[in-house]
């Protein structure tokens, strides 16, 4: 996917959005490829007029971002097993408790099992959780939809488990994404690009984490970050790879089996299931908001 800078530049304007767009324009992918043609230099490190920067990360490039600690003895983490592997999930309750608490309800209630994961695009994310199974679901465990839960220490760094939305401000409901970005996708001159378009910076910190790790910075603050995969990122990436159509749904269906709430024990065996067969779904999932 090798594109000009002029592209990448457009795309920058939508790819907030692509998540919860229902114009799912075939290319945002591009807009987390690598391009090598940009002479973009990093942003300042110092702006404190930046009124993003001021608003979002008041501890500046000391934020002590959740998403790189480890899964501790004790904590409740979600086992997810799809047809194509078994991923596992680490909460940030103490940054979104609400959100953590309306997937674990959902997860509780089973409303998670035998759901597609209906839109996928290599080196962005999967998208999934829908539980009408027709890609347009947004019903919490609350009734309706809820109010976002942002935080500096919850970001879009590869592996971030989030919320996806309406495209507007506090329409949480149950459809979730995994970002899949690895750190060679990274657009060149990201963060000049964020901040001429989207008058985002970043601190130096977050900035290194992004590009150590990889990610999807744009989305940060615009969509709600509660947890991390923890292990089975190769799941995702396999996932990731699958073939889809113009739309970016899967051609061959990839399906959440179910989603097992439980207790992280080290080096404890966890249960297996067959994963070998999906079940059978009647609808397609290609009308969604996600």
């Amino acid at each position: 996917m090798k594109r000009i800078i002029a592209v990448i530049l457009s795309a920058i304007l939508i790819m907030s959005v692509f998540i919860s767009c229902e114009a799912k324009q075939k290319g945002t992918d591009d807009t987390v490829s690598k391009n090598t043609s940009s002479n973009s230099t990093d942003t300042d490190e110092n702006d404190e007029d930046n009124e993003f920067l001021k608003t979002n990360f008041p501890s500046g490039s000391n934020v002590k971002v959740l998403n790189t600690n480890k899964v501790a003895e004790g904590e409740t983490v979600a086992i997810v097993t799809t047809n194509m592997g078994v991923f596992k999930i680490r909460f940030f309750s103490d940054v979104a408790p609400k959100t953590v608490e309306n997937f674990i309800n959902l997860a509780n209630e089973g409303k998670y099992n035998n759901t597609k994961i209906f839109r996928v695009v290599s080196n962005f994310a999967i998208q999934g959780g829908d539980t009408t199974n027709t890609g347009s679901g947004f019903e919490s465990s609350f009734g309706g939809t809820f109010e976002d839960e942002f935080s500096e220490q919850a970001l879009n760094l590869r592996g971030a488990v989030g919320m996806a939305n309406k495209g507007e401000a506090d329409t949480n409901g149950c459809q979730f994404y995994v970002v899949q970005a690895p750190a060679d996708a990274l657009v060149s001159g990201i963060w000049d690009i964020l901040k001429q378009k989207q008058d985002k910076v970043f601190p130096a910190s977050v900035r290194e984490l992004y590009e150590q790790m990889g990610g999807a910075p744009w989305l940060d603050f615009s969509h709600t970050v509660f947890g991390q995969v923890y292990e089975g990122m190769d799941v995702i990436d396999a996932i990731a790879k699958v073939q889809t159509d113009a739309n970016d749904i899967p051609l061959e269906d990839v399906f959440i089996l179910s989603v097992q709430i439980t207790t992280y024990t080290p080096n404890a065996q966890e249960p297996t299931e067959n994963t070998s067969e999906s079940p059978d779904a009647t609808s397609s999932g290609t009308d969604s908001e996600a």
